[in-house]
């Protein structure tokens, strides 16, 4: 059997109104659309063996456009065709070895599309007599909105009035939106609670008491418990959740399973431990994809956070990822760390969403695989787009698509930390 080689190239398609008299090749007369496109290339990903990257712009209407860049040291490349005009275009991407043979090629159709941003994954493989593939995932960009009523959930609308309501869960099942969340109470003490809405936006609670409690005194999470990550899984719920015996000690991450939702059944040992190397740890995503689950989750050395990946083959026993971090802090606005990944698997592509320390903005990153992500230089929500700036910080993001509507769910801090539930959402 064949192996194929493979590596991926993010393209940012970059499109702008009005018009433009820039002299470029086969292009006739001086008034025209025109836009640009970016070519973001990880180096991390990129073969050993690869020298220099060659990108052509074809069209029937116009001469080939062409740029190219050598592999330096730099992390990152960025190769770019400005002043293109809208409209189709074939590109094609050829990556050359110190000899100037071309090693690995794609090619794929563009379009530019007037105050349009576009992203497109392009697999480039081996060349030879050998097969390959090209995968190709497209992302129309739009805004997230924030919900003109927020908060959706206060500390008055849980039964007894915690200190702090946060860190929501949401999910889409049996035609209802169901939501666990965090009760915190004074010294960081914590319990689980979950509430249904018709509508994702007016909820009711179930039953007066918490879901899910802290362990029996002497037990690793008799002290604190914290909703992680739950998904439904066949028949049953499995919840990931967070919990410790010390607030400065160790924090572990348990599974606890239920029928319904409410009646919990935990697992008496936690299913992912922290070491030395890993402190702290606490997950907010679990998906299943081709019967292997994936964990996200976050390892906190205060005020130090990075985003790291386990998986299993049945939910329970974890390995993990030997490159942990898969994502560290890499953009000046990240400050000291990113953490609580909120992933979700969507049209042959990965999703996540993660908060960065200083709790004033989320960020988005993308992977095809699930492990090496990519991710955008800009947050993709902060404190500024909260429905007239209502939230000093915003904490703990949860992404999903719930009744064919991407949704974003997250924790907002009015004063410093009396956290509520809001939600954003975009087509």
């Amino acid at each position: 059997m064949k192996i194929i080689h493979l590596f991926y190239i993010f393209i940012i398609l970059l499109v702008f109104s009005g018009c433009s008299k820039d002299n470029l090749t086969g292009i006739t007369g001086n008034n025209y659309q025109n836009g640009s496109i970016a070519l973001k290339i990880d180096k991390v990903s990129i073969p050993t063996d690869v020298q220099t990257l060659i990108a052509y712009l074809t069209s029937a209407n116009y001469d080939t456009l062409s740029t190219s860049t050598d592999i330096g040291n730099d992390s990152l490349k960025i190769i770019s065709f400005n002043n293109v005009p809208i409209g189709e275009w074939v590109l094609t991407v050829d990556a050359e070895n110190s000899e100037g043979n071309i090693i690995y090629t794609g090619k794929t159709n563009v379009t530019i599309i007037e105050d349009q941003t576009v992203d497109i994954y392009l697999t480039l493989t081996r060349t030879g007599s050998g097969t390959g593939n090209v995968n190709i995932y497209i992302n129309w960009e739009n805004k997230w909105t924030d919900f003109y009523s927020n908060p959706v959930f206060t500390q008055d609308n849980s039964p007894d009035f915690p200190y702090s309501v946060r860190q929501p869960n949401v999910i889409f099942d049996g035609g209802i939106y169901k939501m666990w969340y965090l009760n915190l109470y004074n010294s960081a003490g914590s319990s689980i609670w979950y509430v249904e809405s018709n509508d994702g936006i007016n909820w009711h609670s179930i039953q007066n008491g918490p879901v899910l409690v802290q362990g029996d005194s002497g037990s690793w999470d008799d002290y604190s418990v914290a909703p992680g990550a739950i998904i439904k899984d066949g028949d049953y719920f499995k919840m990931y959740y967070n919990g410790f015996h010390d607030q400065y000690g160790k924090w572990n991450i348990g599974l606890a399973v239920s029928a319904d939702g409410i009646h919990w059944e935990k697992y008496s040992e936690p299913v992912l431990m922290a070491s030395d190397e890993e402190y702290q740890i606490g997950t907010s995503s679990v998906i299943k994809y081709n019967q292997t689950y994936f964990m996200y989750y976050s390892v906190r050395h205060y005020p130090y956070y990075n985003i790291s990946l386990a998986t299993s083959t049945d939910g329970i026993n974890w390995i993990k990822y030997t490159n942990n971090p898969i994502l560290t802090v890499t953009k000046d606005w990240e400050g000291t760390g990113i953490y609580s990944p909120s992933v979700l698997y969507n049209q042959g592509n990965f999703e996540m969403i993660y908060m960065n320390a200083d709790a004033n903005a989320f960020g988005s990153a993308t992977s095809v695989d699930g492990v090496h992500w990519i991710k955008n230089d800009a947050p993709i929500f902060n404190i500024n787009d909260t429905h007239n700036k209502w939230a000093s910080r915003i904490a703990y993001p949860d992404l999903d698509i719930l009744n064919s509507e991407f949704r974003l769910y997250y924790t907002g801090f009015k004063n410093y930390d009396d956290g509520v539930i809001a939600f954003a959402s975009k087509k």
